[in-house]
């Protein structure tokens, strides 16, 4: 039974995400995003705060109203829908691939560009002066790490139930397991080598624990499952299913059983 139908803001829709069951928000190559009524497909507000197209949405995971986008105008940026005017960014090093909430850490979120980089920003440190890479006092303040996972575009990134679990994917078709410590913000950006076996950094940046290529083809996304979290779906030329739980060195990080 189809109970609403919604159009689109634009064919080469991005990116969608659904709230509450009865709000989808979706990001478009037209540089909006914008939030739809499922109940009547009625568009409730359009949002205009990116200045390319956007790539990836993720809504909070506790704060039900806030919500993250991020864009190819290389800007991460925050929003509360009941206060539809004011706007937060972050800057990021290149153009955005993807976007997540660390829900063990929900004042963090990360985000992924297409250099293959990956930063955590502490969203209590954002204002409106962060949005420019060249104001780097107001970017480093809400720094809370940054590295370099992928050797090309750092396509796909996920959180997982699994505490201190941060999946990479790239279109190096290397899907990659981090472990996420917690870090004070506003520290100095620390580039970590992708290679297995990586210690962890000064800096608090997630260290390597295992790498894998996956043989399907550059890998665009990446999702952790809620019900069986030792099991990692991957998006490539195929649907890769990966169970961590077959490698010891992952079971031994996060204290797996399997």
């Amino acid at each position: 039974t189809t109970l609403a139908t919604v159009t689109s803001n634009d064919p080469s829709l991005s990116d969608s995400l659904f709230v509450l069951s009865q709000i989808l928000a979706s990001g478009s190559a037209d540089e909006t995003v914008r939030l739809w009524d499922l109940t009547n497909g009625a568009c409730l507000h359009t949002y205009r705060h990116h200045q390319n197209k956007v790539q990836a949405l993720r809504w909070h995971p506790v704060e039900e109203a806030v919500l993250l986008s991020a864009s190819y105008d290389r800007r991460a940026a925050l929003v509360d829908v009941r206060k539809p005017d004011s706007v937060m960014y972050a800057p990021l090093k290149a153009d955005a691939e993807a976007c997540c909430w660390d829900r063990h850490r929900p004042m963090n979120f990360w985000a992924s560009a297409e250099d293959g980089s990956i930063c955590c920003i502490d969203v209590r440190k954002l204002s409106n002066s962060s949005a420019s890479s060249k104001d780097s006092k107001a970017a480093n303040a809400a720094l809370v790490w940054s590295l370099r996972a992928h050797k090309g575009a750092a396509s796909g990134l996920a959180d997982s139930s699994i505490k201190d679990l941060m999946v990479t994917s790239g279109i190096d078709g290397v899907a990659k397991l981090w472990h996420v410590t917690g870090a004070a913000s506003g520290v100095a950006e620390a580039e970590v080598s992708a290679t297995c076996g990586s210690a962890a950094n000064k800096s608090g940046a997630p260290s390597l624990v295992f790498e894998r290529d996956l043989k399907g083809g550059p890998l665009y996304c990446c999702q952790s499952n809620e019900d069986l979290p030792n099991v990692l779906g991957f998006g490539g030329n195929c649907v890769v299913l990966w169970d961590i739980t077959d490698t010891d060195v992952v079971k031994s990080a996060f204290h797996l059983k399997g």
